[in-house]
């Protein structure tokens, strides 16, 4: 009966760690969309805002329920009740310091940047 309580406490818990979001897209990012309005997108494991000019525009809570590497091409996708799924895209395969954020129809939505702000060709060659 011990061994299938720790079981089963080891199993929920390895859910519930791979249900947060990865360290790979946590913290700050700068945002710019295709209209090259600027924005500003903080990921927690398992929270994200989007703010402009200090004004919050969206304030969820996600869960990661999808990884792809191809080659070091990296997506993560994210489902929450106020952006439905995203994918955190990295097409670089050295360099996770920006990236892109799609919809689930695999749109660009806006790039995101650690440094400073990204026209989406300057991401998408």
């Amino acid at each position: 009966m011990k061994k299938l309580n720790f079981l089963l406490l080891s199993l929920l818990s390895l859910v519930l760690f791979s249900c947060s979001g990865s360290d790979t897209f946590q913290g700050t990012w700068k945002c710019m969309n295709g209209l090259e309005e600027k924005f500003e997108i903080n990921f927690t494991p398992d929270h994200v805002t989007v703010v402009q000019d200090g004004k919050t525009l969206v304030d969820s809570d996600y869960s990661q329920y999808a990884y792809s590497n191809q080659n070091g091409i990296i997506s993560y996708t994210i489902q929450g009740d106020n952006i439905g799924a995203w994918i955190v895209h990295f097409p670089y395969e050295d360099n996770k310091k920006k990236g892109l954020i799609l919809d689930g129809e695999q749109q660009v939505i806006c790039t995101i940047s650690k440094e400073d702000y990204q026209k989406i060709e300057q991401i998408v060659d």
